[in-house]
């Protein structure tokens, strides 16, 4: 159990409704000293949602996606927090989502496949980058559940999101 203070792979404290608690790494934080500061919280306070996908997103925009394929196989439900990194603007976050992706798909496939409900949902999205980058992630996870989700798209009204869709399902034989 974490002890008061203590922080995760993430530089943060216990999350509320991720397991019973969460795991501490002894590792060093991916976190400049600045960032930790900010992202300090009050002895005994959980890390809301908000911070840890503050938190993942940073990480996964300075390159540091090694720590969060370490955060997301000792987090359960952390693909939950997958949809909400989608919305996040930056390339370098949705680069590196397309690199976690590839290495939860190869480490862990299960892992992988619990986030297809969540990027299904954003299938459904207004903004045509987030409806392809979805689509590209569950291209990644290669599940039947994941390549099923993708068919209704085949005719989405974004060109580049069709393309996309036909792309995989043609390298996957569907």
């Amino acid at each position: 159990m974490c002890q008061a203070g203590e922080k995760d792979i993430l530089g943060l404290p216990p999350a509320a409704g991720h397991g019973k608690h969460r795991a501490v790494m002894k590792m060093e934080s991916p976190f400049s000293a600045d960032k930790q500061e900010q992202n300090k919280t009050a002895p005994g306070r959980e890390a809301g949602e908000a911070e840890v996908v503050a938190a993942l997103a940073d990480a996964l925009a300075s390159g540091q996606v090694e720590n969060v394929v370490i955060f997301f196989r000792s987090e359960p439900g952390t693909c939950a927090f997958v949809g909400a990194l989608l919305a996040d603007e930056r390339l370098a976050v949705q680069l590196g989502l397309a690199v976690l992706f590839e290495e939860l798909a190869a480490l862990d496939p299960l892992l992988a496949a619990e986030a297809v409900p969540v990027l299904s949902r954003q299938l459904h999205n207004p903004l045509d980058r987030i409806r392809g980058d979805a689509a590209s992630l569950l291209g990644t996870i290669r599940s039947p559940e994941a390549l099923a989700a993708l068919a209704p798209l085949v005719h989405d009204p974004s060109p580049q999101v069709a393309e996309i869709v036909h792309d995989i399902l043609g390298q996957h034989g569907d």
